[in-house]
């Protein structure tokens, strides 16, 4: 019995001694890294040795306790994957990693992104000229009550053979040869009574008045699109941030997989599980960086910039966004009347009247005056030789007395196009008003949206400092972390696309009312001014 008891007391002294030494070889790893979490790494060290004396003790004191093998070997590959995965599963804040700029990169600032717009974009160019030339339709309606003057001159060499025949007489022939012919005309006419002319000149008031409305609502569409473009670059870089997250803790995750199936611990389905998720969290990070190239690519063509600029921090202004009205029925009273498209459309109804009047006057007679003075010589045949100055001034009336229908074609048409006005006007009217209650309701949904996922992302960091601490105590495992660091990608995640949400909704409605202009911009600026990363989401 003795001698039995003796070889068991050697057998597990030995297994003893070769797992004091796996221990005394992972435990710096694994204190080293808990250090770094910590940002204790200037004690790292001291910290590494003390554990290797700890944990010595704590074996041989227990020398006579068998361990459970298989927790032992589950916390030797825990210990193994923390201290290779090292710092991929630090916990990062996403203010910080947005506010961080490299050489050649400029201050945020949506006023001067919007001049630029407005000196490049290709879209807005084209508007300033549709306006420039509808612009034209009042002075060519002004122009038909305006005085007419017009000169004609013509001079010619003639040769004129002629044969004149006389009752009882032979025939005389007369050959004129090289005679020099002319015949200078000025003449002058002023419309009395012209219904159409005048008409027309009203219709291009309008038109003109319709174009200048159409150029606010596409200058306030320059920007909502450079927004937009704006706000998209900002979220695919908050999603590139999150995605990152996601593919270290997938790179911890299968390190530790694979480990554990090395150790006979875990299985093959663990392990390709694993890399699963780890290729998810690719291709969420390549299609990331690819929104954010895409929506650089954009932002440059509306701009004509071409420095090396970072996406601006946009989604911390959703709490600082100012509501245009205190009241969504405020709201909608205002956009239905400083609405650019609705005036617009407005107008386009008068420019349609205005025509069926213009189609209606082609009934009624005009009556202009008249004033000419002409010189000829020559002139014709009957005044070879012959001089003549003659001015006259007088009026002259003209009455429509039948023109093939043509009149009554164009008045039923001219009626058709006031329908179809009107109705367009009612039906964007109607679209106005359930935008208007969208982004209304997205602005506060969003911004709720915001706060829950303010409080998800300080939950998940609450856990990950528990985790770093339970590691350090020995009572947590990797997976815990692993585990809170996809909460908080989750958290980030739904923190960009709520603020991208709740800033379009806003910029849609400062739109409506006419509101997204140079001011608005300027103290939007203002803002990302005042604004500090340490004032967003950071890890305490």
């Amino acid at each position: 019995m003795k001698s039995h008891a003796k070889d068991f007391i050697e057998t597990s002294a030995t297994k003893l001694r070769g797992r004091v030494q796996d221990i005394a070889h992972i435990a710096p790893g694994l204190i080293l890294s808990l250090a770094f979490w910590l940002g204790e790494v200037a004690q790292a060290q001291s910290l590494s040795e003390r554990a290797n004396v700890q944990t010595v003790a704590n074996v041989q004191a227990d020398a006579n306790v068998q361990a459970d093998a298989n927790v032992q070997a589950d916390a030797k590959v825990q210990a193994v994957a923390i201290a290779q995965a090292n710092v991929k599963v630090q916990t990062v804040s996403p203010a910080s990693a947005l506010s961080e700029r490299g050489p050649g990169t400029r201050a945020a600032s949506l006023l001067r992104d919007f001049q630029s717009a407005l000196a490049f974009d290709a879209e807005w160019r084209r508007a300033l000229a549709i306006r420039d030339g509808a612009l034209e339709n009042e002075v060519q309606g002004l122009a038909g009550l305006l005085p007419q003057v017009q000169a004609t001159a013509q001079r010619s060499t003639n040769s004129t053979r002629s044969e004149l025949s006389r009752v009882g007489q032979a025939p005389v022939t007369q050959d004129i040869s090289g005679y020099p012919a002319y015949q200078y005309v000025l003449q002058a006419r002023q419309p009395l009574l012209r219904i159409r002319s005048l008409y027309g000149f009203f219709q291009g008031q309008a038109q003109a008045a319709a174009a200048q409305a159409n150029l606010i609502a596409a200058r306030q569409d320059l920007a909502l699109r450079l927004i937009a473009v704006l706000a998209d670059w900002s979220l695919a870089s908050a999603l590139m941030q999150a995605a990152q997250l996601q593919l270290d803790a997938a790179d911890a995750d299968a390190l530790l997989a694979r480990q554990r199936l090395a150790a006979g611990d875990g299985t093959r389905v663990d392990l390709e599980t694993a890399l699963a998720r780890r290729a998810q969290a690719l291709a969420a990070l390549a299609d990331a960086k690819a929104g954010q190239d895409n929506n650089r690519m954009l932002w440059q063509t509306i701009t004509g910039l071409d420095d090396r600029s970072q996406p601006l921090l946009l989604s911390q202004l959703v709490d600082q966004l100012p509501a245009p009205h205190q009241s969504q029925q405020a709201l909608l009273d205002q956009a239905l009347q400083a609405d650019g498209q609705i005036r617009a459309l407005e107008l386009a109804i008068e420019v349609a009247q205005f025509e069926i009047k213009k189609a209606r006057s082609d009934h009624y007679p005009t009556l202009d005056l008249l004033a000419q003075k002409s010189i000829q010589n020559s002139s014709n045949d009957f005044t070879i030789g012959n001089r003549y100055e003659t001015t006259y001034v007088g009026v002259q009336l003209a009455v429509p007395i039948y023109s093939g229908g043509a009149v009554q074609s164009a008045f039923r048409q001219a009626q058709t196009n006031l329908r179809r006005a009107q109705e367009e006007l009612a039906a964007t009217k109607n679209r106005i008003t359930v935008a208007l209650d969208r982004d209304w309701r997205s602005v506060q949904t969003a911004k709720l949206e915001a706060q829950a996922a303010r409080q998800a992302f300080e939950a998940a960091t609450v856990v990950l400092r528990a985790s770093d601490l339970g590691q350090r105590a020995g009572i947590a495992i990797l997976n815990e972390r692993l585990i809170a660091l996809a909460q908080q990608s989750a958290s980030i995640r739904d923190l960009a696309r709520a603020n991208n949400r709740a800033l379009a909704a806003w910029a849609r409605l400062m739109a409506s009312v006419g509101k997204l202009n140079e001011d608005s911009l300027l103290i939007a600026d203002q803002w990302l001014a005042e604004w500090q990363p340490s004032s967003a989401l950071q890890t305490k």
